[in-house]
Formats: C-alpha cells, structure tokens, sequence
C-alpha cells in the first residue's frame, strides 16, 4: 500500500490530498473550526474568571472586558472574540464589549542587544545577523480590566 499526505493550503481551507494505491482522495477541513476550538476554549477561561471577579465585586453585569494579546500569542483575536459571544450566553458577561489590545512581538539580540520587531519566534538581528534573539514582548495574553454595573446603577 502507497500512503503520501500534502498540506496544499492554509488560508481559509485546508485540502489533504491522500495517495491510497495510486488513488487520490481529497479531504477538505475548514481552518476556522480548528482555530476557534482553541479560542473556544479561551473564551470558556475568560468568561469562568471575569464572572467569578464580578461576582465576588457583587456586580449584577459585566459591559466589558479589556484583554492584551500579543501578535505571539498564537491566539486569533477576531475568532476569540466570535467565541466569546457565545461563551458569554446566559452569563453576566453576555452583553460585554470585548476590547483587544494587540502589542507587536519584539525581539532583542544576545550579542549586540539591538531591540527589533519582530512575527515569528526564529528571527535575525538587523544589525549583526546573529541569531540569539530573546522575545521581550508579544506573547502577553491577560485580561486588563473588566468594567461592571451593581446593583442600583
């Protein structure tokens, strides 16, 4: 039995080509349902603590809700943010306005300590080409700050 598999794509969908005795069967899978599944699983996290701190703040609605993601997180903010709507049904943070604060990943050299943007995890410096880069910023992932009414507001 031949077995080969090829990634094609990853933009909106995925199409898995598999090779099966000189046969080719095409499977296509939606990349948003893999991503959100993730972000679901955030947003349960986010509404679970924010509902707690209101709660505990006798508070009788959560209107919002600000978090700071950074461009490493390896979370997609529009799909948490769809996820949260729906995480958020029934509980007091199911009116809330989700706010995201995206920093940009930064990254800094351990031979020179040159400081640079930077999109993915491996990177080269700029200014000596070494590759001993430290992340400083864009893996934060927290809530900020969530705004809630009591009762008599």
């Amino acid at each position: 039995m031949n077995f080969g598999f090829w990634i094609l794509n990853c933009q909106l969908w995925i199409w898995f080509i598999f090779v099966v005795d000189e046969m080719v069967v095409n499977v296509e899978v939606n990349c948003f349902h893999i991503t959100a599944m993730h972000e679901m699983s955030i947003a349960l996290s986010i509404v679970e603590a924010i509902e707690a701190k209101a709660r505990e703040e006798g508070a009788v609605k959560v209107s919002g809700v600000d978090l700071l993601i950074g461009t490493l997180a390896g979370i997609e903010p529009e799909s948490l943010k769809f996820c949260f709507s729906a995480a958020a049904k029934g509980t007091l943070a199911e009116d809330a306005l989700l706010a995201v604060e995206e920093p940009e990943g930064v990254g800094e050299c351990g031979e020179c300590g040159k400081r640079f943007p930077v999109n993915f995890y491996y990177a080269e410096c700029p200014e000596c080409r070494s590759l001993r880069i430290k992340i400083v910023s864009g893996e934060e992932f927290l809530i900020q700050s969530i705004t809630i009414e009591e009762k008599g507001e």
